[in-house]
């Protein structure tokens, strides 16, 4: 996915609507499906889940987990990335792409799910949102799926889960071979 479609995923949140993650506050932008190819045993982050908070007040994200995975596909880490109004934590203001490539390692400005407040959505500017950046590793060659991702999440004093339905194909191929392009 190249950074202006990323971009425009991202915009999708306020321009088209939002998927609502059942009853709360937590929201993401129309589903999106993506594909990463990556030798067999590399690992893919996928980037293009984005979510936002519509409530009045903070919440926090506490976890975030595949709805469904595919057999032989593990998930090495999940990041949670907020951008605001001056970009992330380290001012940079560009969303994250889906790729082969490792996840980044845990930092204040990219911790892993657990304690990551995310502000009430602001139309007017559009931010702050956070993407949740998933690592993947795939166990042999072949295609594999996730479907959808559960967040759990504290909005005040109530602990809520959320569902969205975004999706990505995976396509390993043989080590040595050069990673494998796919269609999602």
């Amino acid at each position: 996915m190249t950074r202006a479609a990323a971009l425009v995923a991202v915009l999708l949140v306020g321009a088209c609507g939002s998927e609502r993650a059942a009853d709360g506050p937590l929201a993401s932008g129309v589903p999106t499906r993506v594909a990463i190819g990556v030798a067999t045993a590399g690992e893919a982050v996928w980037a293009s889940v984005v979510v936002v908070n519509r409530g009045a007040e903070p919440l926090v994200i506490v976890a975030v987990e595949p709805l469904e995975i595919a057999a032989g596909l593990a998930v090495t880490g999940v990041r949670v990335r907020v951008l605001g109004v001056d970009g992330d934590a380290t001012g940079d203001p560009n969303p994250s792409v889906s790729g082969s490539g490792q996840l980044p390692a845990a930092t204040a400005g990219l911790p892993s799910p657990g304690s990551v407040e995310l502000a009430p959505y602001d139309e007017t500017s559009e931010r702050p949102q956070a993407e949740l950046l998933v690592g993947l590793t795939p166990a042999a060659p072949g295609r594999y799926e996730v479907r959808g991702l559960r967040i759990r999440y504290r909005a005040g004093a109530d602990d809520r889960t959320g569902e969205v339905t975004h999706t990505v194909v995976v396509c390993a191929a043989d080590v040595g071979d050069p990673p494998a392009g796919c269609d999602p």
